[in-house]
């Protein structure tokens, strides 16, 4: 888990999900020993490259606090102040966080990997962004609890519009073609309508 995350951010929850499961069980030393590995390993991963280049290092750290939040259902408030919504998008990710894991507590039975899962659509609903090649982790979590095929269709047809509309996009921002009727037509029409509409299946994944 400590190199997944060392190389993608987005495999943590699986580690507080585990972690979630050994509190409930009260596994209190797997817990100390399963945190001084994750701590040890991505320490020993990350703390050589930080210190040749910690500009390079910290530059995704840095490159997401400052990215706009132009997507999901962030779309609603794209007049307000980045800085201010790259606030709410954490609070809002933590505040679900901790209101599953409380639910989780009250369960029964293995929770890593549907809590992980649940975890993960709900941190992918409330990210202030979300481009097209995430949703390959919102098929990962809904592949690992065995979702039912209406959310499988409505995943896979929002993610194949998602990954068209952006080409366009892509497109939009070569000087040749932003006048291209069926491009303007897809930054303009077609973008805020799509967004929404990946809020809706990723929260539908996260409820079911």
């Amino acid at each position: 888990m400590a190199l997944g995350v060392s190389l993608k951010l987005f495999p943590l929850v699986f580690f507080v999900a585990l972690t979630v499961e050994s509190l409930r069980d009260r596994r209190w030393r797997q817990v100390m020993r399963d945190t001084v590995i994750f701590v040890v390993v991505t320490a020993v991963l990350n703390a050589p490259v930080a210190v040749v280049n910690r500009e390079g290092w910290s530059f995704f750290f840095r490159w997401n606090r400052e990215r706009l939040a132009d997507s999901g259902v962030w779309v609603l408030w794209r007049d307000v102040a980045t800085a201010d919504l790259t606030r709410w998008s954490m609070v809002a990710a933590l505040s679900a966080g901790a209101a599953l894991t409380l639910l989780a507590l009250r369960q029964k039975g293995p929770l890593t990997i549907p809590l992980g899962a649940t975890y993960l659509v709900w941190w992918l609903l409330l990210n202030k962004t979300f481009t097209t090649h995430l949703m390959l982790w919102a098929i990962l979590a809904i592949a690992l609890v065995s979702a039912p095929m209406w959310l499988w269709v409505l995943t896979t047809g929002i993610d194949a519009a998602g990954f068209q509309i952006g080409n366009y996009l892509n497109l939009y921002n070569v000087p040749a073609y932003q006048h291209a009727p069926l491009i303007r037509t897809a930054v303009e029409h077609l973008y805020d309508p799509l967004q929404l509409a990946r809020t809706g299946v990723l929260g539908a994944a996260a409820i079911w």
